[in-house]
């Protein structure tokens, strides 16, 4: 029994001199301090979640309005652009048939007969006469770079006038024209001149196209001015597509669609200096070496 004692105490005094007790007092206030570590964060999310449900709601309070909201601004854009569209139709309906049709006729008369039919008026000077008395057979001439005038004995030489130059805008009895005026032409489906010669027969024409113009039924055929609405159509219509559409939406493929090229040759083949198909260029070769051949 003595001897238990005694190693029982031995045992008390090593616990007493051991570092155990310490740590598990650090261990017991580390764990302390973990709960309320845990309290804190629990009361953290609780928080998160009550803002976040309150942000969520918000959004879809948010989402409501605005459906209503794009929906009235809908509303007044259809009715604005009915309205827009019932004024260009009321327009159209008061408008004299087919006036812009008559009114490039008009043009072209004016412009063709001003600038390849018109003659100008000769200019007559009126010239004072001068005592020369004294000073016979002496010429008044004058000097090349000099201001004054000054006398030359046996007559001076007479200078060659120049010849009469041609319509503006004419080139060798060759009419060029620009690609406004070629365009105005093609509106009335009409061929523009290509030499100055064509010119009268042209002006004619257009004054029995205008006649044409004048007598025909509104609707008989598509008139500038009901192109020119539709155009107005289409591009309000492309004005709301081009609001509703996203601000990030990119076209398909990344790439701009290429703008349909004009052909001088196709659209006017007749014109000077259109440079001509290759199949009529190869046909014209040969004729060339044909003859050659029989030569």
């Amino acid at each position: 029994g003595e001897g238990c004692r005694s190693v029982l105490k031995k045992l008390d005094d090593k616990k007493k001199d051991s570092p155990a007790q310490g740590l598990i007092k650090e261990k017991d206030a580390l764990r302390e301090q973990k709960k309320e570590k845990q309290t804190e964060i629990q009361a953290l999310w609780d928080g998160f979640k009550a803002a976040n449900n309150k942000w969520k709601k918000n959004q879809d309070e948010w989402k409501v309005y605005k459906a209503k909201r794009d929906k009235a601004y809908e509303a007044e854009r259809e009715r604005r652009r009915a309205e827009q569209k019932a004024a260009r139709e009321a327009e159209l309906a008061s408008k004299t048939p087919y006036e812009e049709e008559m009114d490039l006729c008009d043009y072209l008369v004016n412009y063709l007969t001003t600038s390849f039919m018109g003659e100008k008026k000769a200019e007559v000077v009126e010239e004072k006469a001068a005592d020369y008395s004294g000073f016979e057979g002496a010429a008044m001439v004058s000097k090349k770079g000099a201001e004054d005038d000054y006398l030359s004995l046996g007559g001076g030489k007479k200078k060659k006038g120049k010849g009469k130059k041609g319509p503006k805008g004419a080139k060798g009895g060759k009419i060029i024209l620009a690609i406004d005026t070629i365009e105005t032409f093609s509106l009335l489906k009409i061929q523009p001149p290509a030499t100055v010669d064509a010119v009268p027969a042209l002006v004619e024409a257009l004054k029995a196209k205008k006649e044409y113009f004048s007598t025909l039924p509104r609707g008989e055929i598509e008139s500038i001015a009901e192109i020119n609405q539709k155009y107005e159509d289409k591009m309000d219509r492309r004005g709301g597509d081009r609001d509703r559409a996203p601000r990030d939406s990119k076209p398909k493929g990344g790439k701009k669609a290429k703008a349909a090229e004009f052909s001088l040759t196709d659209e006017f083949p007749s014109l000077p200096g259109a440079p001509k198909p290759v199949k009529a260029a190869e046909e014209e070769k040969g004729d060339e070496a044909a003859a050659e051949e029989e030569a």
